[in-house]
């Protein structure tokens, strides 16, 4: 989940254009050197949606030489493979679930590369749009959702209600076991 920046989008009375790798709003124009990373040889701005909502926002992600280090794959080796990924959608409170939502990738809308420092050229090959195969076709979860549910038959829940439900449990749980004894 990320923060909200209320501090930062309270300045401006219009909206982000784009978000940078740790959904920092950004009211620039969207350029490979303007993402957090100062050390970014692969940065690409991407379409997602949050899972909840589907309100669309442009985020931009990098990949530096730190990353290598780390053996973290390619932003281009991602997008080949169609595993591009953002995380959680910047958090603007778009809808109650949303920042604690995962976000859908849609679009690779431009993609950058820069092998010598400060000399970036874009690489259209790279940009088009996502399938991506793990969102769950919404119409599938309200058919289950609307029933029909007895009182002898529990109405199934989705994997993101689950885990919600196993965590307040887990939550309850804690409690109940801090609370003193008398």
């Amino acid at each position: 989940m990320n923060t909200d920046y209320e501090d930062i989008r309270s300045l401006s009375p219009t909206e982000p254009k784009w978000f940078d790798e740790n959904a920092v709003p950004r009211y620039c124009d969207f350029h490979p050197k303007e993402v957090a990373d100062i050390y970014a040889r692969e940065v690409c701005l991407l379409r997602i949606e949050c899972q909840n909502c589907r309100h669309v926002f442009l985020v931009a992600m990098s990949w530096s030489i730190k990353d290598a280090a780390h053996k973290t794959p390619r932003l281009s080796d991602d997008i080949a493979r169609n595993e591009i990924h953002y995380g959680d959608p910047p958090n603007i409170n778009c809808c109650g679930g949303g920042p604690t939502m995962n976000s859908v990738p849609k679009a690779v809308l431009e993609f950058w590369s820069c092998e010598t420092p400060h000399h970036w050229e874009r690489v259209p090959q790279l940009e088009h749009e996502i399938d991506c195969g793990w969102d769950n076709d919404d119409s599938v979860l309200d058919e289950i959702a609307a029933g029909p549910w007895t009182d002898k038959e529990p109405k199934p829940v989705s994997p993101s209600e689950r885990i919600a439900l196993d965590f307040d449990k887990q939550f309850s749980q804690e409690t109940v076991d801090k609370e003193p004894k008398l």
